[in-house]
């Protein structure tokens, strides 16, 4: 048996189970249940990317909001991602409590521990009928320190001979070397 109300409030109902026993006559139920509007959850952005970043760096909190677009309560938890990326918990706190209209702001960032891409989920589990859990897909490519344009060529090598000048053009083509892929000022 399921509560389906069709309306906020109270509810109420009876259950008649008849028999065709002679010796019992029907049974009669008392069903009662309390109708509410249900919360709504959406969340912006649906996913992050960070790009690139070399490995010991940490990039800025990206922001995203969450909202409850429903007439009910909005109520859930905010699950960490997996070590890469950080979670700031902002005004929604681990327990997200929100009234109908109502939202709060978290940020994530992406702190690569080794080369390559790194992809991860925040979860974020509410008692929304049907975006339970509600999932933010995050990614990011991790690459070699002192690389910041992952060309393959250390940012020293692109910056002179002495790799200080971030404006050297070795190859007198009006760009610098750190503004261009596979150009080393050696």
């Amino acid at each position: 048996m399921t509560f389906s109300p069709t309306a906020t409030g109270p509810q109420t109902a009876t259950l008649t189970i008849s028999s065709d026993d002679p010796d019992e006559s029907a049974l009669e139920v008392a069903l009662s249940g309390n109708g509410v509007h249900p919360p709504d959850i959406s969340v912006t952005p649906l996913s992050i990317y960070f790009g690139d970043l070399p490995v010991g760096d940490s990039s800025g909190y990206e922001t995203v909001e969450v909202s409850n677009n429903g007439l009910g309560a909005l109520d859930g938890y905010l699950y960490y991602p997996p070590s890469a990326f950080d979670l700031d918990t902002g005004t929604c706190g681990h327990s997200i409590h929100l009234a109908a209209a109502g939202f709060c702001t978290f940020g994530v960032a992406f702190a690569p521990t080794e080369v390559g891409p790194v992809s991860g989920v925040v979860e974020i589990s509410s008692n929304d009928p049907d975006k339970n859990p509600f999932l933010l897909y995050v990614s990011g490519v991790g690459v070699p320190p002192g690389d910041s344009d992952a060309d393959g060529v250390t940012d020293t090598e692109e910056q002179g001979p002495d790799g200080t000048d971030s404006s050297y053009d070795g190859n007198d083509d009006g760009t610098p070397d750190r503004e261009q892929d596979n150009v080393a000022s050696l």
